[in-house]
């Protein structure tokens, strides 16, 4: 509501023309009128506003706040549009290239060719549209949908949203996007409440989430084909690719004769609309028996199995019934530190190296890689909420001020140490291990020193690996350094270069000081 007595702009459709009127009665409007008989730019701003608040600290908490993720913004119309990308610049501080809008009412451009702009250039990061790119379009690095405008239609919608679910090689998506891991979720941004409008019963992608995987994978290879078999297990699979590295990558397509990536899209296209249109009815047929013949070999179904058993999935609940919203965010937090803090007084005596931290006991015991993995692995087992990246994005949102910022912090599996150091306050701040670790390693240096001893620029060579070795693995022994170590001379080499200093010794120094925070 405008009240009587202020002067606001009035724009013409068409022209655009803009002239400003003195209200001579109150405006009142309904929230279905916004944005069509009255344009709210507050409300815009809002939105984006809090999106860019919340990008690195709630949506992407594991990236460096450089690059903003490829994000689809969807439009009521032309007008709309147009001032939501004017408002997107001004928010992001950012030019041209930044945001366009991709709709038919562009000038002096083909819509195909900003549609392949955004697919390909780094500049181009955020597309508004309003029907352009709802259906029939791949844009696979891109990672945000935010609605700024309801839907009515369950098969538009679900059509709107399967933009942001295709997979992507981390290759090309880090090509586009830099500052990118990998594809392991896409974010719906739900500004209007589509969500939660009234729409004709449609189910989403994710049709059987109480449907264990290996039911869906026997379904398949008993030849069952119908929507919601092929698109909740494509589902499944996407997840699951961006869980495996390389070496378990490179075993799927040995198995399975493709990649995770191309047996989900593979199920996707076999329903997807767009995809089928003007297919005859026995080609349709044969997409569908083509996509699931691989699940039809047992072992392929059974390896498949053992992956998603042992593999940390990242898997975005996407429902229609669910609005994804900042303001909850920092309670999840806290709610996944508080199961941490239980499951750490549950499991204090039972694992050794929970047992270790907790009691403080490094210099009657050592810590070991085997019992920093098992420490990894029962927490993720107890909860996937418990998982490294995730427990440091919580204490991030809880503790902004005492939490360093980690890129990948998983892919270090010593930082688990650092979280249970922190959550029983033996930390005052939470930091990287290897940030820990280049501090401690320099402190070693000096107290060697002070002893007497002064490395060789060779002696310092080898040093630097061995460090960087202890860091990701929490432990070397001399079998470590004949294995690693062997296009260096291995650890005959290894012997002669730090003699007369017993190397079995030096190694255990280093550990303690690096690993069991013990001095050396």
């Amino acid at each position: 509501k405008v009240e009587a007595g202020y002067t606001i702009p009035k724009i013409d459709r068409k022209t655009r023309h803009k002239i400003y009127e003195t209200l001579d009665e109150d405006l009142e409007y309904k929230p279905e009128q916004l944005d069509r008989s009255v344009t709210a730019l507050n409300q815009i701003r809002t939105v984006l506003e809090a999106y860019k608040q919340n990008l690195f600290t709630q949506l992407f908490p594991e990236r460096e706040p450089t690059w903003v993720p490829k994000t689809l913004i969807f439009a009521k119309d032309d007008n709309h549009a147009e001032n939501i990308v004017r408002l997107v610049r001004e928010v992001f501080n950012a030019d041209n290239d930044f945001c366009k809008k991709i709709t038919y009412n562009v000038s002096g451009v083909k819509p195909e060719d900003l549609i392949q702009e955004f697919r390909i250039s780094p500049a181009f990061r955020i597309a508004v549209t309003v029907d352009m790119i709802a259906t029939g379009t791949d844009i696979k690095p891109l990672e945000v949908l935010i609605f700024m405008r309801d839907v009515h239609s369950e098969l538009y919608y679900e059509q709107m949203k399967g933009r942001g679910v295709r997979t992507i090689p981390v290759s090309d998506l880090k090509s586009v996007t830099p500052n990118a891991v990998c594809k392991s979720k896409f974010i719906l941004i739900d500004a209007v409440g589509v969500t939660e409008s009234k729409k004709s019963v449609q189910p989403p992608l994710e049709r059987k989430k109480g449907v264990p995987f290996r039911k869906l994978l026997e379904q398949l290879g008993q030849g069952r084909s119908d929507d919601a078999a092929l698109s909740s297990t494509a589902a499944r699979l996407a997840a699951l690719g961006n869980a495996l590295n390389e070496e378990k990558q490179a075993q799927v397509k040995e198995i399975c004769g493709k990649s995770l990536q191309e047996l989900s899209n593979s199920l996707l296209d076999a329903i997807d609309a767009d995809k089928l249109e003007g297919k005859t009815e026995a080609e349709t047929e044969q997409l569908r028996d083509d996509a699931v013949r691989p699940f039809a070999n047992p072992k392929v179904r059974d390896f498949l199995l053992t992956q998603a058993r042992n593999a940390y999935m990242y898997v975005d609940d996407i429902s229609t019934d669910k609005v994804i919203e900042f303001a909850p965010v920092k309670e999840r937090a806290e709610g996944i530190i508080k199961s941490l803090k239980e499951f750490i007084e549950l499991h204090k005596d039972e694992l050794a190296a929970l047992s270790i931290i907790y009691h403080k006991s490094y210099g009657k015991e050592r810590l070991t890689y085997d019992g920093i993995k098992e420490l990894s692995d029962a927490l993720v087992n107890n909860a996937p909420s418990l998982s490294i990246p995730v427990l440091w994005g919580a204490f991030m949102q809880v503790s902004p001020n005492k939490v360093q910022r980690a890129k990948t912090p998983e892919k270090m599996l010593t930082n688990v140490i650092q979280l249970m150091r922190f959550a029983l306050g033996q930390d005052a701040e939470l930091k990287p291990f290897d940030t820990v670790a280049a501090q401690r390693y320099n402190l070693w240096l000096g107290r060697q020193k002070k002893r007497g001893i002064v490395f060789s620029s060779d002696q310092l060579g080898w040093l630097e690996e061995i460090k960087n070795f202890i860091v990701y693995n929490s432990s070397m022994t001399e079998k470590d350094v004949q294995e690693t170590l062997s296009d260096k001379g291995g650890l005959l080499k290894a012997r002669q270069v730090f003699a007369p200093i017993d190397l079995s010794n030096l190694l255990n120094s280093l550990s303690n000081t690096l690993i069991n925070k013990t001095e050396g």
